[in-house]
C-alpha cells in the first residue's frame, strides 16, 4: 500500500461505523508509521469503544512496521498515565522489542500493579539469556508474592535457552551470595532448582539449612518438587526429622518420598523399609500424608501391598487410595514409556486400537529397535508382539535385551528367528529389569510394525464383565422415603432410584452382592435424567456391610453414564457415596452395574 494514504485512513478511525474502523485498522497494520501510533492507541483505550475495534487497534500496534513506530511507542509510553502505559508495554511485548528492555524493566518496578504485571509479561516475551542479570536484579527489587512467582517463571524460561550452565545459573548464584530479602531469595532458589543445573545443588543444600525458615522452605520445596535424581535424599531425610519448622518437615518428607521412588540401585524392599521408618517417625497427619502421596510414584507390586493397609487409616485413607490407584495403573501400563528407531508413534503399540500401529515405514534392513521402559522393575518373562492384520510385518529375526537402567544392556537374553506369523509370544528367560529392548535383525521388503505389544501380559486391556444381579439386595440413605433402591437394578430404564431432591454430600446407595467378588468398576446410568449424574463420588467396600474399607474409587461424574474405576478389591458389599452438590439436580440411578469377577 501507499503510505501517503495514511492521513485519510487515520480520519476513518473516528467513523461511527465499526466496520469502517476495523477496515482502517487493518490497513494501518501495513501502512502505519509513527504518526499513527497515538491515534490507534486512542481507539484501544476509548472506554465505550466496541471490543472488536479495541482488539484490532492493539493488533495493529503490534504489527505496524513503518518508520519510527517503535521509537514513537516508547515516547508515548514515557508520557502516558499508568493504564495507557500498561497497554503500550503489552504492545512492546507483542512486538518482541529488544530496544524497549530498559523501559520495560523500569515499568516492572512500578508501584502500579497492573502496569508492573503487563511489563513482566512483555519481558517474558522479549528477554534473552544475556538479560538474566537484569531480571535477577528486578527480582531482588520485587516484594509482592504474585510478581515474584511471575519473575521466577520468566527466569526459568529465559535460562533454559542459555547456551551453557554457567550462563544459565550465574546471575542467580551470584545474587544468592549477597544479602537479599527472604521472599526474593526464595524465588531465586525456586527458579534455580528448575534450571536443570547439577552445579546448583550445593547452594540449594546450604539454603535448606538457612536460619530463615522461609528460605529453608523455598530450598526444600524446589528440591522436593524438581530435583531429577536421588542425590539430595539424605539431606531431605535429615530435614524431615530435624527441622524445627513443621512446614519444612512436611516439604522434606514429600521430597524424600518422591526421590525414594526414582530409579536407583537401591532394591525396592530397602526403599520400602525407608518409607516404613519415615512413617513411624512422622510427627503428624500432614507428614504421613506427604509420605503416602509420594509412595504413589513407586510403581511396584510390593509398594501396592505396602500402601493398601493404610486405606484403613481414616487420617490418610484417601491419600493411600490415590497412591494405590496410581501404582495399580502404572503396573498395568500407565507407567510405560516407549521409544523406537523411528520416533513419533510409539504409543500406538499399546493403545488397544487395531487401526493404529508403530512402524518403521521402510523395508527391514536389520538394526531397527524398540525400547519399553516399564516404569518399574520386574522379572521379564514374556513378550507379546502383534504386527496386525495383512502383510508380513513381523520381525524376520530378533534379539531381546533387558536392562535395569536403560543404559547398560549387556548381551541379549534371547535370540529368535523368523516366527513366520504376525502374532507371536516370546518366552524370555526370567530376567529382572525395567527396560526391554527388541532389535529386529532380519531383512526383506516389508516393514516392521507393532500393532499391539505386551510385556508379562501388560498392558491388560480386558474389561471385567457385569456381575449377575439376580441375588443382589439394595439399600439407600432414603429408602424409607419412597425412593426404592431396587429400581436401580430392575433392568427397566423407565424406573429409577433417586435422592428425591437436590443431591448433597453424603447421599449414598449400597448393594449386597450376595457373595464375595473382585470388584473392578461401578457403572451408574442416569438415562433420560441426563443431568442427574453424581457430581463427585467415593466408593467403599465391605465384607459385612458394617465396617467399610476405602475409598477404593473416587472421581467426578460428567455425563449421564458414569463409569467409576475401582482399585480391584474383594468384597460382598459396595457403597457409592455422592460427595458433591448441586442446587437443583437429583442424583438418579436408572441402572447400576458392578463390573467384576
Amino acid at each position: 500500500g501507499d503510505r501517503a494514504a495514511q492521513e485519510g485512513i487515520l480520519k476513518l478511525l473516528d467513523s461511527e461505523s465499526a466496520a469502517v474502523r476495523l477496515a482502517a485498522l487493518q490497513a494501518l497494520e501495513t501502512l502505519g508509521d509513527r504518526r499513527a501510533v497515538k491515534a490507534v492507541m486512542q481507539v484501544a483505550m476509548t472506554p465505550d469503544m466496541d471490543k472488536a475495534s479495541c482488539r484490532a487497534a492493539v493488533k495493529a500496534l503490534g504489527l505496524m512496521g513503518g518508520p519510527g513506530v517503535e521509537q514513537e511507542i516508547l515516547a508515548q509510553m514515557r508520557a502516558a498515565e499508568p493504564k495507557v502505559k500498561a497497554a503500550y508495554a503489552g504492545v512492546l511485548g507483542a512486538r518482541k522489542s529488544r530496544g524497549a528492555l530498559p523501559e520495560l524493566l523500569a515499568a516492572a518496578r512500578s508501584p502500579d500493579g497492573a502496569l508492573a504485571g503487563e511489563a513482566r509479561g512483555a519481558l517474558s516475551l522479549t528477554a534473552r539469556p544475556e538479560d538474566l542479570p537484569e531480571l535477577v536484579a528486578l527480582t531482588l527489587d520485587t516484594a509482592d508474592a504474585g510478581g515474584l512467582r511471575e519473575l521466577e517463571r520468566i527466569l526459568v524460561k529465559v535460562a533454559k535457552t542459555a547456551a551453557d550452565e554457567k550462563q544459565r545459573t550465574g546471575a542467580v548464584l551470584g545474587a544468592l551470595k549477597k544479602t537479599a530479602p527472604a521472599s526474593a531469595r526464595g524465588a531465586l532458589l525456586s527458579a534455580l532448582g528448575k534450571m536443570e543445573a547439577p552445579s546448583s545443588l550445593p547452594v540449594l543444600l546450604a539454603a535448606a539449612q538457612d536460619g530463615d525458615a522461609a528460605v529453608r522452605r523455598a530450598a526444600l520445596k524446589t528440591l522436593a518438587d524438581n530435583w531429577p535424581d536421588a542425590t539430595p535424599l539424605q539431606a531431605l531425610r535429615d530435614a524431615s526429622r530435624g527441622d524445627a519448622d513443621g512446614e519444612c518437615r512436611v516439604l522434606a518428607l514429600g521430597g524424600y518420598a518422591r526421590l525414594l521412588a526414582l530409579p536407583s540401585a537401591l532394591p525396592v524392599k530397602e526403599r520400602l523399609a525407608l518409607y516404613r521408618e519415615a512413617l513411624d517417625l512422622a510427627k503428624g497427619t500432614q507428614e504421613k500424608r506427604a509420605l503416602i502421596e509420594g509412595l504413589g510414584a513407586l510403581i511396584h507390586r510390593d509398594a501396592l501391598a505396602f500402601v493398601t493397609p493404610y486405606m484403613r487409616d481414616s487420617s490418610v485413607s484417601k491419600d493411600a487410595f490415590q497412591a494405590a490407584m496410581n501404582i495399580s495403573k502404572g503396573l498395568n501400563g500407565g507407567a510405560m514409556t516407549l521409544s523406537g528407531s523411528i520416533a513419533g508413534q510409539e504409543r500406538f503399540a499399546i493403545d488397544n486400537d487395531p487401526k493404529t500401529r508403530w512402524t518403521t515405514g521402510a523395508s527391514k534392513k536389520g538394526g531397527e529397535w524398540f525400547v519399553i521402559d516399564l516404569g518399574y522393575e520386574d522379572e521379564i518373562r514374556t513378550l507379546e508382539l502383534d504386527a496386525g492384520g495383512g502383510g508380513g510385518d513381523q520381525p524376520r529375526g530378533c534379539e531381546v535385551y533387558v536392562s535395569l537402567d536403560g543404559k547398560t544392556w549387556g548381551a541379549p537374553v534371547l535370540k529368535g528367528d523368523n516366527p513366520r506369523k504376525r502374532s507371536i509370544t516370546i518366552e524370555v528367560p526370567p530376567t529382572v529389569g525395567r527396560f526391554v529392548k527388541i532389535v529386529q535383525t532380519g531383512a526383506d521388503g516389508s516393514f516392521w510394525s507393532i500393532n499391539e505389544l505386551r510385556v508379562n501380559g501388560v498392558p491388560d486391556h480386558k474389561v471385567a464383565p457385569p456381575l449377575d444381579r439376580s441375588g443382589w439386595k439394595m439399600s439407600a440413605f432414603n429408602a424409607s422415603k419412597g425412593q426404592d433402591p431396587k429400581n436401580a437394578i430392575d433392568g427397566d430404564l423407565a424406573t429409577r432410584w433417586g435422592t428425591g431432591g437436590a443431591m448433597k454430600s453424603g447421599d449414598w446407595l449400597a448393594v449386597d452382592l450376595g457373595g464375595v467378588h473382585t470388584v473392578h468398576a461401578v457403572v451408574l446410568n442416569a438415562a433420560k435424567s441426563g443431568g442427574d449424574y453424581p457430581r463427585e463420588y467415593e466408593i467403599y467396600t465391605s465384607s459385612d456391610g458394617v465396617a467399610w474399607f476405602g475409598p477404593v474409587g473416587a472421581g467426578k461424574g460428567e455425563r449421564a453414564l458414569t463409569t467409576a474405576p475401582v482399585l480391584p478389591t474383594q468384597a460382598r458389599h459396595v457403597k457409592i457415596v455422592q460427595t458433591g452438590s448441586t442446587e437443583f439436580n437429583w442424583w438418579s440411578v436408572y441402572d447400576l452395574q458392578i463390573l467384576g469377577e
